[in-house]
């Protein structure tokens, strides 16, 4: 059995990285697995076969996408053996590719577009203004945060920010990344900020976005927690009959020789269709026990099931 699980070690990404997409070695379909896979919780686990279910793939186009994946080192297949001894492979797919994303672009430098936070306008001071704090004395004094509809409403976070505004401005940030490489995050967030503070609060669209935004994550995450328990219902059910039929075969190599020649008689004439491999293992199975066509000993545990319980 083959599991899935995710790696975000390296990036952290909370978002899907633009240049995920922009990576040509990768076909449509292969960016859109692995956009799929870059937006999953850490903790997500999930089969080979549950999740060529969960996107609908194909076997062939699963493989095709696994490899292409695995060639430009976003995805790596790990072999090992699990508490019983057996053959298990573990795939580990990671948003950021361990070489690193292409620095070319059909032959061409990748284009970064670095965005810097904006800067606040100087305020026009008035004589009666002469003694009050500026936009530069933001930064070193306690901010006073205006009285508004969102702190009545809101809890203040530290700082006497409201934690309505530390919520939106962390929503901001997360979508200007999402469409530019912004490499101070924190002086972005904080100009951010600033603007609530001048503006008097986030815009209400904003917040309505980002409320919005919360809805489907909490719907997505109740999606994947009803996929995992969907997927783990069907491989305890899957772990039950293996059990079950390893008991059944553990009593049909009981019985003894007389016994055995009765079961796998009466077997014979209950499967016609299957009366010349039945025939042809008949012999093994009297001996030794010994049945080498798997339809044929899946057949003989389903039928002694009864005729044991008889």
């Amino acid at each position: 059995m083959t599991i899935l699980r995710i790696d975000k070690s390296r990036g952290g990404w909370e978002s899907v990285p633009r240049r995920l997409f922009d990576d040509r070695r990768l076909s449509l379909d292969t960016r859109g697995v692995a956009g799929f896979l870059a937006t999953r919780t850490d903790n997500f686990t999930l089969s080979a076969p549950g999740l060529r279910a969960l996107l609908k793939l194909g076997k062939e186009r699963y493989e095709r996408v696994a490899s292409e994946l695995e060639s430009a080192g976003y995805l790596e297949r790990i072999q090992g053996r699990d508490a019983r001894g057996r053959m298990r492979w573990e795939m580990i797919f990671r948003p950021e590719p361990t070489g690193g994303f292409p620095t070319k672009v059909d032959g061409t430098p990748y284009p970064k577009k670095t965005v810097r936070p904006p800067r606040a306008k100087p305020p026009v001071v008035q004589p009666s203004a002469v003694g009050q704090p500026t936009t530069r004395d933001l930064g070193q004094q306690d901010t006073q945060v205006p009285e508004n509809h969102h702190q009545e409403r809101d809890e203040t976070g530290g700082g006497g920010i409201p934690a309505l505004w530390e919520m939106t401005a962390d929503f901001e940030l997360a979508q200007a990344c999402l469409m530019h490489e912004i490499r101070n995050k924190a002086g972005y967030r904080k100009s951010i900020l600033e603007r609530y503070r001048r503006e008097n609060g986030p815009e209400h669209t904003t917040i309505s976005e980002m409320e919005e935004a919360a809805r489907r994550a909490a719907d997505q995450s109740r999606w994947e927690e009803l996929a995992r328990e969907k997927h783990d219902s069907v491989v305890r059910q899957q772990q039950e009959n293996d059990a079950r039929r390893a008991a059944i075969w553990s009593r049909i190599l009981a019985l003894k020789t007389e016994e055995r020649n009765v079961l796998y008689s009466k077997f014979m004439n209950s499967r016609p269709d299957l009366s010349t491999a039945i025939r042809e293992a008949r012999e093994p199975f009297i001996s030794s026990g010994t049945v080498t066509r798997p339809t044929v000993k899946m057949a003989l545990i389903a039928f002694a099931a009864s005729w044991l319980s008889d």
